[in-house]
């Protein structure tokens, strides 16, 4: 009994921490030390590399995932859902190599005019990407716990994960439009650049971010109402939400150094999520391709796929038309950045349909 209280212990505490506890120490780490611009480099750098490992696996592992669903869900009866699929398969990725296709074309001859606009879909999109993600946390944890949110108290955090994206969006516009994207400057939305809009969007905020902690203690407290066990309420659900809006998200453009780490813990709790997948799925159907053994290889090869896609074929061509390696040295490489970007916003509309009820595999493999 005592050996399983711990490991449920354990589990709890590893639940916190890839959900979103280690990047909150590691923000507290960050607010109290100062790091000199060569500093902020070397950790860039090191990112970089650890990207390799979590950040590129994580869209793999996605796209695994999307592509497992069609064959359970070709018979079925939901016309709706396959056709989300359908379009997420073919309509989104077709756009997107279209749009980014033309933006290299012409960036090739002098006008980033319509890359700037890609980068600035991205832009948008990577924020209510995270916000969504936040929200799934919550709701993810407390239905595997089989303790459910009030439709009030859902209703108010998915609310808040909205105005929250819109609220990062104008704070953080100046810092944005100082950017860069793989050398491509990124859009600058003048409108949102007044310290009027930057003031309002804090105090919306500010009064969202009271409204929803007030939810969530009212939704504790109803819990504790009905007599549910406080270690098993879906706490590392909650700080993976509040950590995934305010840290990742509204708070992310007050420290230059703790925005470099943001992809990487996005990414582990993503990882956290496929893996509790993997192992429902290595339960209900135990054969060879679900063996540990076998779990490492498919991550290798996740590892090596993601080198390709992300590095080494954009790499390529971008050194054929620069004569640069992209990381290496400064440039302007648009093939590395439409990769990316393609990527990028492929996975969040992926994202929407994996992660949904109307997903069998995930009805079989993790709420059953």
């Amino acid at each position: 009994m005592q050996i399983a209280d711990k490991n449920q212990s354990a589990a709890r505490a590893m639940d916190i921490f890839s959900l979103g506890g280690f990047s909150v120490f590691v923000w507290v780490i960050f607010r109290s030390i100062e790091l000199e611009a060569k500093e902020v480099l070397m950790l860039a750098s090191v990112m970089m590399l650890l990207a390799n490992f979590v950040n590129h696996p994580h869209f793999m592992y996605s796209y695994q995932m999307f592509f497992e669903i069609w064959s359970a869900i070709k018979n079925e009866k939901d016309a709706a859902y396959k056709a989300r699929w359908l379009t997420t398969a073919i309509a989104i990725p077709l756009s997107l190599i279209i749009l980014l296709s033309l933006s290299v074309y012409f960036s090739l001859h002098g006008d980033f005019s319509l890359f700037q606009f890609s980068l600035g879909l991205y832009a948008v999109l990577v924020g209510w990407h995270y916000v969504k993600q936040a929200f799934g946390m919550a709701l993810f944890d407390a239905a595997q716990r089989k303790v459910y949110w009030s439709v009030k108290s859902r209703n108010i955090l998915l609310w808040n994960s909205y105005i929250s994206w819109i609220a990062a969006l104008i704070i953080g516009a100046g810092a944005l439009g100082r950017g860069d994207f793989w050398g491509v400057k990124f859009p600058i939305f003048k409108p949102l650049l007044s310290g009027h809009w930057t003031a309002a969007a804090a105090v919306v905020a500010a009064v969202s971010a009271a409204w929803t902690l007030i939810a969530i203690w009212r939704q504790v407290a109803a819990w504790r109402n009905a007599k549910i066990a406080a270690s098993n309420m879906p706490f590392a659900g909650i700080i993976g939400y509040l950590v995934g809006i305010y840290l990742w998200t509204v708070l992310a453009w007050l420290d230059h150094k703790f925005i470099l780490v943001i992809p990487f813990f996005h990414s582990l709790q993503y990882l956290a999520i496929v893996s509790k997948y993997q192992k429902g799925k290595a339960k209900k159907k135990p054969r060879a391709s679900c063996l540990p053994i076998e779990n490492f290889r498919r991550y290798i090869q996740m590892v090596v796929v993601g080198a390709a896609v992300f590095w080494i074929i954009p790499g390529l061509l971008d050194y054929f038309n620069e004569g640069k390696i992209n990381y290496l040295s400064g440039g302007v490489f648009v093939f590395t950045a439409a990769a990316w970007v393609f990527i990028n916003i492929h996975h969040y509309f992926i994202d929407s349909i994996i992660w949904k009820k109307e997903n069998p595999l995930m009805r079989e493999y993790i709420f059953s």
